[in-house]
């Protein structure tokens, strides 16, 4: 199945955020609260055709 770029940009991002966590073995609520900044960034905010800025946002949450 083939997504949406931003679709798959988004789920990059949190793929990554998820990594790093299990890497440092954090708490399963840091890495639900990570993902959740995310989106709700994302819902506030329009990237289109900038889903490679979704790289650079999903640094600090990881």
């Amino acid at each position: 199945m083939v997504l949406p770029e931003g679709v798959r940009a988004r789920q990059d991002a949190a793929n990554g955020m998820l990594k790093v966590h299990s890497y440092h073995n954090f708490r399963p609520e840091t890495a639900y609260l990570s993902v959740t900044h995310l989106d709700r960034f994302l819902c506030t905010y329009d990237l289109s055709g900038k889903e490679w800025s979704l790289h650079l946002l999903s640094e600090p949450c990881e």
